[in-house]
């Protein structure tokens, strides 16, 4: 759920019967002060709530469909996993998350097969080549599986929500390109006539006006690449730079159009281990038996040392895992440091810990020994090979 705490005014209106009520500007996160501001309503988890209203209640439908439509290489699979993390992550049930590929796709009906009874976001990705390269007979087979998705083998109806990624309105079967719910990473000039068949006449102002932010930054050299909104018609434009951390689209409920920014998954939460299990191009270490590796580095030193030093590593790639009242409790103690009221010596000394004067080298060769090893029959038996 979207909470208030999270979403939170950082810039409260003003109200005057005589003045326009301005936008109000919100930061992503009011709880971390570097969180930049946006304007609440482009923001893209108000748009998540939607989509999870229409699966949250029990008389809701059981299976929502999201269409990403856009030019190559304009961000659909990078929203598509934003999207996915947002839904499992403020969800009321729990969800699982799938990206289901060409391979995948083309034979779905074993596809289906590998997935357990659950409530699953599916991340169909750049469907686009179902027109171009599969049979008539294969994308057959892929309308059926969706028509019967929601009956996942085990005999439990589940919640399904399916975002399907392709290039143009027009580029999928008929029956595959109806959806709930449609965000647009880009807009063609040539689409103008089939996208005012979907969002409507009197939506077209905003669909050009998105067409001139998204060339204006096309042709905007690197450093420079910024979009901006009118909060007022006739007032000054908010400014958003680009990617950093937000992106421009557009998003149609079925009723309304609107702007809307959205950042990456990766800058809304750097780790999450149900999106980590998004497809093995995104998984890590996949070439080994990543549990048993875990078991034989958990022998060798011990699981909580070994989490203990994983927790540093992810500190030292600026990935925090702490608690916020842990966050808060450290950026008190560098602010006292910071203003020399106190000095690392004295610090340690205060919470008695002391400094480990050990340190150990691993050669490349070592650790490159061990990997080798792991992908042999899983994990070798005996000595793992670490120092």
């Amino acid at each position: 759920m979207i909470t208030s705490r999270e979403y939170e005014p950082s810039v409260k209106r003003e109200v005057d019967e005589n003045t326009p009520m301005r936008p109000t500007l919100i930061r992503w996160n009011v709880t971390k002060k570097d969180k930049p501001n946006m304007v609440r309503t482009h923001s893209i988890s108000s748009t998540v709530q939607e989509i999870l209203s229409a699966v949250a209640v029990e008389d809701s439908q059981d299976v929502v469909q999201i269409n990403l439509i856009g030019d190559p290489s304009s961000g659909k699979t990078t929203l598509a996993k934003t999207l996915g993390h947002l839904i499992h992550k403020n969800a009321k049930i729990p969800f699982s998350v799938r990206v289901f590929t060409k391979d995948d796709l083309l034979n779905f009906a074993a596809t289906l097969k590998t997935l357990e009874p659950a409530n699953y976001v599916l991340i169909f990705d750049d469907l686009s080549f179902l027109k171009a390269n599969a049979s008539a007979k294969q994308i057959e087979m892929v309308k059926q599986a969706v028509t019967e998705i929601r009956h996942l083998p085990g005999g439990q109806d589940v919640k399904i929500v399916i975002i399907k990624n392709f290039h143009y309105t027009l580029g999928l079967d008929k029956y595959l390109r109806q959806n709930d719910f449609t965000y647009f990473t880009s807009v063609g000039s040539s689409e103008d006539d089939n996208i005012e068949g979907i969002v409507g006449r009197k939506n077209m102002g905003k669909v050009h006006y998105f067409q001139k932010i998204r060339n204006r930054i096309k042709i905007a050299p690197e450093g420079k690449k910024l979009f901006s909104y009118p909060l007022l018609r006739y007032g000054p434009a908010f400014v958003y730079k680009y990617k950093n951390p937000f992106i421009p689209l557009l998003y149609f409920n079925g009723n309304t159009l609107r702007h809307i920014v959205s950042p990456t998954r990766e800058w809304i939460d750097p780790i999450c281990s149900i999106c980590a299990t998004y497809g093995s191009k995104d998984k890590i270490l996949t070439e080994i038996d990543l549990p048993k590796f875990k078991e034989q580095v958990d022998d060798k030193y011990g699981e909580s040392t070994v989490k203990r030093a994983a927790l540093n590593i992810l500190m030292q790639n600026g990935i925090t895992t702490d608690r916020p009242k842990v966050v808060s409790a450290e950026r008190f103690l560098k602010h006292a440091l910071d203003k020399k009221q106190i000095n690392l010596n004295d610090l340690a000394s205060a919470f008695e810990i002391e400094k480990n004067t050990v340190h150990r080298t691993y050669t490349k060769s070592k650790v490159e020994e061990f990997l080798e090893n792991s992908k042999k029959d899983g994990v070798t038996n005996g000595d793992t090979g670490i120092p």
